[in-house]
């Protein structure tokens, strides 16, 4: 285990990594790596959360947007957009009304992706939730 000046530290690069805007005092993020309990969830956060997998705040408006404008596909939608898109013959020649409805299926696709974000976002709300719940409970502590 790190010590807790480190861990501090090696938390800090973790969360300007993820584009977390919220900021935490050196002193909280020392409080907070010091404690037994809350030092092996940082651990397990620095070494799991990574850019890769979390959306930065940008991106998540963007998603919200996209899902409020019921953009996202999800369900019964999701699975027929990929179903038609797995049955798309790049190939073959079209004519205006098949490519008007391939470019609509394409564009699905795109928002299909986005709904994968929806993962990273819910893992985002949990490292928000997690920290902000942790150093609650240390500042009452202290």
């Amino acid at each position: 285990m790190a010590s807790a000046h480190g861990l501090a530290n090696l938390f800090k690069s973790t969360l300007r990594e993820i584009e977390y805007d919220e900021q935490i005092s050196d002193r909280d993020l020392n409080n907070l790596a010091s404690h037994p309990k809350a030092a092996a969830l940082l651990e397990w956060l620095c070494g799991n959360i990574t850019s890769d997998n979390t959306l930065a705040t940008e991106e998540l408006k963007r998603f919200n947007i996209l899902k409020e404008r019921q953009q996202v596909l999800e369900g019964a939608s999701l699975r027929e957009a990929l179903s038609q898109a797995e049955h798309t013959n790049p190939g073959q020649d079209l004519t205006d009304d098949e490519l008007r409805h391939s470019v609509a299926s394409l564009s699905e696709q795109v928002l299909v992706l986005g709904g994968a974000n929806q993962r990273l976002q819910a893992q985002h709300a949990v490292l928000r939730y997690i920290s902000a719940d942790v150093l609650s409970s240390l500042s009452s502590a202290f």
